[in-house]
């Protein structure tokens, strides 16, 4: 039914044909088989009046992402988390850049700073930018840590969405630790990097949106004064012990907590309350 949704948002009936063969593809995977994707590695996808640049490779996982946030709308259930109401945004775990178009197609005056640290990734991320002629996006190929320097990430080949430090956390049947491969990528606070942003206008932040695997707790760990200049944040947990931390942590420092999805990979929702 989903997919059928994100299908109808389609823009021509070439890009309708590219959803069923990517879906095709994402049945596989979940069975723990990924062949080969045949022809062009890349092909841009047409659907809800943006283009998407696909890596075939990982189309599936990117297919999922953009139900996610087209169709469920995730991260973006309250009002007041949408682009409308909100003009400078951190978007932290970009992936490929479908929360930061889905954010500048709500709302085309945003700013928003996206980091992405895994490599074909921030390269997918990069040229959906640029395929939306999107301005006033700053895209980093960092990783928001609770320290700055190198750090060692596990990723999936197949599966973008699957990379970080925690990917214990991704307890799913169909992810085969032998599959993951370790990536060295470069770690920074964001209390280290947002005064370079402020003269763009980032001197305060009317949204956070944190996607890491279940390293969450620890880009908190780095942003305390950015969480100081913070209106509200909207957080993806993968544990329940990550969960409780967070909750904890925000509640600390004057955030309080709006909205609690119970499901695995819910959102958190907090707003500033002082």
């Amino acid at each position: 039914m989903r997919i059928q949704q994100l299908a109808a948002m389609a823009d021509r009936a070439e890009d309708v044909q590219l959803i069923q063969e990517i879906e095709a593809r994402r049945r596989e995977i979940l069975r723990g088989r990924a062949p080969a994707p045949a022809g062009t590695q890349c092909c841009d996808l047409h659907v809800a009046g943006c283009t998407f640049r696909l890596n075939m490779l990982s189309a599936a996982a990117s297919l999922d992402t953009l139900i996610d946030l087209w169709v469920d709308s995730a991260h973006m259930r309250l009002p007041a988390f949408q682009g409308q109401t909100n003009r400078r945004v951190l978007d932290i775990g970009a992936n490929e850049g479908y929360y930061c178009l889905r954010i500048k197609q709500q709302n085309s005056a945003a700013k928003v700073i996206a980091l992405e640290p895994v490599q074909p990734s921030y390269d997918q991320l990069a040229a959906n930018i640029a395929l939306n002629s999107c301005r006033d996006v700053y895209a980093l190929q960092a990783a928001a840590s609770e320290s700055d320097g190198p750090l060692t990430l596990q990723r999936h080949p197949a599966v973008p969405t699957v990379s970080g430090k925690h990917t214990e956390a991704l307890n799913q049947a169909w992810i085969r630790r032998e599959d993951l491969r370790d990536e060295q990528v470069q770690g920074y606070r964001l209390d280290t990097l947002m005064p370079d942003y402020s003269g763009y206008g980032f001197d305060w932040i009317d949204l956070i949106k944190i996607d890491v695997e279940g390293d969450e707790l620890n880009v908190l760990k780095g942003a305390v004064d950015t969480l100081d200049r913070t209106s509200r944040i909207v957080i993806e947990w993968h544990t329940a012990q990550v969960k409780s931390e967070v909750i904890s942590f925000l509640e600390q420092r004057s955030f309080r907590l709006l909205r609690e999805e119970g499901h695995r990979f819910g959102d958190l929702y907090f707003e500033r309350s002082t």
